[in-house]
């Protein structure tokens, strides 16, 4: 098994790509996650959902 995390173009994995599609199962079995590419989102949306992520993780446990 890889070290390096599986990398997805999310426009072959919609346009039903057999290859991709393989990888994807290959990469939820053995590494429970993935990379996605081509998935359109701006720089600064993504920028936004990780501070927003990094805020509900830093919050105290008995939250």
């Amino acid at each position: 098994m890889s070290n390096k995390v599986p990398e997805l173009s999310f426009k072959d994995i919609e346009k039903g790509d057999s290859f991709s599609i393989n990888i994807l199962k290959e990469a939820l079995t053995n590494h429970g996650f993935f990379s996605i590419t081509d998935h359109g989102l701006s720089q600064d949306l993504i920028n936004k959902c990780y501070k927003c992520s990094k805020e509900f993780f830093d919050l105290d446990t008995d939250t």
